[in-house]
């Protein structure tokens, strides 16, 4: 990786924003029909999923994903077969590389093809967040890794990013520790987990952002993206309403040579 203050950085979730999906559920569901963890566990998550699929409330998404990491760790540490394990968690993330909006996906294509650092920073636990990753072609991912006890080699605990602000707290602490800077820096994301990190750099992207994300876009006049089947639209608060902006279109939406 380059080493250089001046380095420009391009920061994205994954789940919602460049995955069309949520790794830490397809992967729980993998491991589940292997047999690694009781099927009886998905029914204290069914009725979090249905207020999710149905939208409910606002806030389901949210609590479906804190209730999921929450199972995932009460859960993982009956594992002892921790080769089936990891092999699972690349199998997933391996297999769903390709499974990417085409904003996001092309937004990093072409940030990576420039010369920018990519870094994924993302809830995703890190057996199935690493593997996808790698697959898609970040350079860096900061994920919620699992700490393996030496003698057992079972996940005996995790770092995990429990709050919104931890986000922008771990990626700010990387970009420090690596004496990188903020300068010309892309960041993209979908829900309020992702505004500590939004607000660290120079160009912060609301995509398909949940309410309160997109309330903070306007009033930060911060870009705001939405991918609707094969179309994109972006956009900008005049102060009164959103309008289509195609200066930004142009700046955002440009292709990959």
């Amino acid at each position: 990786m380059k080493n250089e203050k001046n380095t420009k950085l391009a920061v994205f979730d994954i789940d919602g924003t460049l995955y069309r999906g949520n790794l830490t559920w397809d992967f729980f569901h993998e491991l589940i029909e292997a047999g690694l963890i009781s099927q009886t566990v998905m029914k204290d998550l069914e009725s979090f999923y249905i207020a999710h699929d149905t939208r409910e409330h606002d806030n389901a998404y949210r609590d479906f994903d804190m209730h999921l990491i929450e199972q995932f760790i009460t859960n993982i540490r009956q594992i002892t077969d921790m080769e089936r394990y990891w092999n699972i968690g690349k199998q997933v993330g391996v297999r769903n590389a390709s499974r990417l909006y085409k904003f996001s996906r092309d937004l990093f294509l072409r940030l990576k093809s420039e010369g920018y650092i990519t870094i994924a920073v993302t809830n995703a636990v890190g057996a199935v967040a690493k593997p996808f990753a790698a697959q898609v072609g970040f350079d860096i991912v900061l994920s919620n890794e699992e700490i393996i006890d030496s003698n057992t080699k079972q996940v005996m605990g995790w770092k995990i990013v429990k709050t919104p602000q931890e986000k922008g707290a771990i990626l700010d602490a990387f970009i420090r520790s690596e004496k990188l800077g903020y300068a010309e820096s892309y960041g993209i994301g979908d829900t309020t987990a992702d505004t500590s990190f939004l607000k660290l750099v120079t160009h912060p992207i609301a995509f398909n952002p949940e309410k309160q994300l997109k309330t903070m876009a306007i009033a930060n006049n911060w870009a705001l993206v939405l991918e609707r089947k094969n179309s994109i639209y972006c956009l900008r608060s005049n102060g009164k309403e959103l309008v289509l902006d195609q200066l930004l279109e142009e700046k955002l939406i440009k292709n990959v040579t």
